[in-house]
């Protein structure tokens, strides 16, 4: 989407009355806060690095007025999954006994309206062992060789995804499930893809950011995102830690340092290799802000990120990304909107939905603190809570 272009989504908080409050404080705020915001039904999407406007309401009247929250970051899990992953050691023991009515039990406490839900490290490729932190922690040896077959990986993500269906007719306007496909396994893949898009009608496809030693660019998967790029697919990356990276340095897990690498490693390899320009109708979804991408010499030294890029240049087709903010603290999001702008921003919380049971206002106090780093507008944060997102996934207005 070119960043000049007007938002139209009208605000949802007008046709769709919350099932909540959003915030404590909302009922003293009164219906005349709520219809002011009704009056403003298209907005121009903001231009990267453009200053908070002068005398902009504070931002706890931001929030107020956004009671539609949507998570970004959030992942789901079939029993299978959680079996083979935890005998093996290679997850975290949070997802012991999960189930989505749980996940609706945290979602309702937490303020969250729609969790788009998706697969996390390891993946559901696991013939190459399980490089996450939690097996290097937990189980060093896990990160050896896998035994899985192909059979066996199509099952899974064949399970997987009717999980995930499952869970969207179970729970109606809840969830938005973006399926599993375990590449490398191209064929089974494109098989996967038709069935989750056709028959059990998903949202878009959730794929981590590398596999073995091939980010998404590598033209080994060519014939995956010739069919996604037909079908104009919303596609979400998560990271994971490649098998050239894992252990790097003793002592520091790989969420610290390599899954923010590893999601700029794969956007760089999708623009670098010609990906993007052969497929550019795919919509990318990238966890953790980008990761280590907006720091990364990419861009080029003293690159002008005021004026319009030029049509094909990387500056260009990085703002035509979303990115989530899942993990970002004030500098990196204000390195995200100076570089992609606010439009492309989109609200993320928390991977294992059941560790936050029983902490209430969750979500709201972490999308407080993002409005609290005043790198966003009042207008931008109710973009990035559910507005943006919309623009992906309208049929969630």
């Amino acid at each position: 989407m070119n960043r000049s272009e007007t938002t139209t989504v009208g605000d949802p908080t007008c046709a769709h009355p919350p099932r909540r409050q959003f915030l404590g404080g909302l009922a003293a705020l009164g219906a005349g806060m709520i219809a002011a915001g009704c009056q403003q039904q298209s907005a121009p999407a903001p231009a990267g690095g453009a200053a908070p406007a002068a005398g902009a309401a504070p931002a706890a009247d931001a929030l107020s007025e956004t009671p539609r929250l949507f998570d970004l970051h959030h992942h789901f899990a079939s029993p299978s999954w959680i079996r083979i992953t935890t005998e093996a050691g290679a997850i975290n023991p949070s997802w012991e006994g999960y189930t989505p009515a749980k996940t609706i039990e945290w979602m309702d406490q937490a303020g969250i309206d729609v969790a788009f839900a998706s697969q996390t490290t390891p993946g559901v490729w696991l013939a190459d062992g399980y490089g996450n932190s939690n097996a290097v922690s937990r189980n060093p040896a896990s990160i050896g060789p896998g035994t899985q077959t192909i059979e066996e990986a199509r099952a899974l993500v064949r399970e997987m995804n009717e999980f995930g269906a499952k869970m969207v007719s179970d729970y109606p306007g809840r969830f938005g499930i973006l399926a599993c496909l375990a590449l490398p396994d191209v064929d089974g893949a494109l098989n996967a893809v038709e069935y989750a898009l056709d028959t059990l009608n998903l949202q878009g496809i959730g794929l981590l950011t590398s596999y073995g030693n091939r980010w998404l660019g590598d033209p080994m998967f060519t014939p995956v995102f010739e069919e996604l790029n037909r079908r104009q697919a919303v596609v979400y990356t998560h990271p994971t830690t490649a098998p050239c990276c894992r252990g790097l340095l003793e002592g520091v897990g790989e969420t610290t340092l390599e899954f923010s690498t590893d999601t700029a490693r794969t956007i760089v390899s999708w623009i670098s290799s010609g990906s993007e320009e052969r497929f550019p109708d795919i919509r990318w979804i990238h966890s953790h802000g980008g990761g280590t991408m907006f720091t990364s010499r990419f861009l080029g030294g003293f690159a002008n990120l005021r004026d319009e890029p030029e049509p094909d240049s990387r500056l260009a087709y990085l703002r035509k990304y979303y990115y989530d903010t899942n993990a970002s603290n004030e500098a990196t999001l204000g390195a995200l909107k100076k570089v992609v702008g606010a439009s492309q921003v989109v609200f993320g919380h928390f991977d294992i939905p059941q560790t936050r049971v029983g902490e209430p206002d969750a979500a709201r106090e972490r999308f407080q603190r993002l409005a609290d780093t005043e790198v966003f507008t009042p207008a931008e944060l109710r973009g990035i809570a559910h507005e943006n997102a919309l623009r992906l996934f309208p049929q969630y207005a």
